[in-house]
């Protein structure tokens, strides 16, 4: 038996309708060659059984390993998932029934909800795929920003940039690096970015964004951290070793001369913990204002959370998803499974939005908004604020398009893909 293989895109979570190639790693199985006898996670009792049987117990034996609140899971001769799914079919049906009931043990204290709690009759995370990914592509009937364009637009003291996911950074780098130059040429003090139809996508794409807005004095200040379960963190997980670590071509990475596996990530949360580090000559931002609906997921999020502790912000419009949690995905046999894996903090440690994050000022969103025209609903309650509240005509109003070179788009699942992950030492 092969060890299953997991490309190193690591998605992380943070929730709406976001976009991106899912690298899966070959169709693999693990159970059989596995399991040894391990008394924290009861594995000294397994039998061989069928496929289904199998993969079943994998998925269980991955989540007491991986699940950011494994601390609810019962021990596995406890929960006996092959016999508690034997009934399910067909075996995708009895997977995802799994990984529903696994999502439903955790109670949010504030909410008294399952942190998960059912979305579109699935868990509000966690999910499985089929190798190979089925691509969806989001309905834009709704949408007046093409996939491969972002809107600029420039008014008097306001910068405006729409952006509709976060694909590669290669793909966009010079594209953000345009608009930012043009930005810092007028030095505007308030900056506009719309939201409202970004549900995540590559982190490195959000933490440059973010280091284009950022001023220099912010250098060397976090920027965000993630926080693991206990199991990781001290370095216990059973299984991650028959994980492989690969780089973002599905490449496998080396260590000492051997193919490096998931168990060689640093999950402890000081070598999870992101600086700014200021780029591009944009210093005049004092004030970021978010618009922001249901569908403002994951790394759009985080791009909120993290500037919180630093700059004045409001958000603008209807109440983002709400998804402050990342994937760590596990294959098993031809099966992709993404199951909640960390937490995703600010540098005050806050991470409380699983119920979304509330607009500061309600605004309408209409189905075929103008974007970037100061007459827009959610722009003109901006401009109004910054105003406010007088009528002021908006001169030198300037707005365009730019493409998005190479664009590449992304699963309709709303995630950040990772792929920075520290090495043990």
């Amino acid at each position: 038996m092969q060890p299953p293989i997991l490309f190193n895109n690591i998605l992380y979570l943070l929730h709406t309708k976001i976009r991106a190639y899912i690298y899966l790693g070959l169709i693999t199985y693990f159970i059989a060659t596995l399991l040894a006898c391990d008394k924290d996670h009861d594995t000294c009792n397994i039998k061989n059984g069928s496929s289904t049987e199998l993969i079943l117990d994998s998925v269980y034996l991955y989540a007491k390993d991986i699940y950011l609140w494994n601390d609810a899971l019962p021990n596995f001769s406890t929960y006996l998932p092959r016999d508690r799914y034997k009934n399910v079919s067909p075996e995708i049906n009895a997977i995802r029934e799994e990984i529903y009931d696994i999502s439903q043990l955790k109670i949010n204290n504030s909410t008294h909800l399952p942190f998960e709690y059912l979305v579109h009759k699935s868990p509000k995370y966690s999910y499985v795929i089929e190798s190979p990914p089925f691509l969806k592509e989001l309905s834009r009937s709704n949408r007046k920003l093409e996939s491969n364009e972002v809107v600029m637009s420039q008014m008097n003291d306001i910068a405006y940039l729409a952006i509709h996911s976060f694909p590669t950074l290669k793909s966009i780098k010079s594209t953000l690096d345009d608009i930012f130059f043009e930005f810092s040429i007028n030095n505007p003090t308030n900056i506009v970015l719309d939201l409202r139809y970004n549900n995540g996508g590559y982190i490195e794409t959000v933490e440059y964004l973010a280091n284009l807005i950022a001023p220099s004095s912010l250098n060397g200040k976090v920027m965000y951290s993630e926080e693991f379960n206990q199991t990781l963190q001290s370095g216990r997980s059973t299984f991650l070793k028959n994980q492989a670590y690969l780089d973002n071509q599905g490449k496998s990475i080396y260590i000492n001369g051997r193919k490096a596996t998931l168990d060689d990530i640093n999950f402890q949360e000081e070598a999870n913990t992101f600086l700014f580090n200021k780029v591009g000559q944009l210093e005049s931002v004092r004030r970021i204002y978010f618009i922001t609906s249901e569908t403002t997921a994951s790394g759009s999020e985080l791009l909120i959370s993290l500037f919180k502790p630093y700059i004045n912000l409001q958000t603008v419009g209807k109440k983002t998803f709400g998804k402050p949690v990342g994937f760590l995905p596990i294959n098993v046999k031809n099966y992709s499974i993404f199951l909640s894996s960390f937490l995703i903090k600010n540098a005050d440690g806050w991470s409380e939005y699983f119920d979304g994050i509330k607009p500061d000022l309600e605004a309408v969103l209409t189905i075929s908004p103008n974007l970037g025209n100061p007459e827009e609903n959610c722009l003109k309650r901006i401009v109004q604020d910054i105003n406010k509240g007088r009528e002021i005509r908006q001169k030198n109003y300037k707005m365009t398009k730019k493409s998005i070179r190479d664009y590449n788009s992304i699963d309709i699942q709303p995630q950040i893909i990772k792929s920075n992950f520290s090495i043990k030492r």
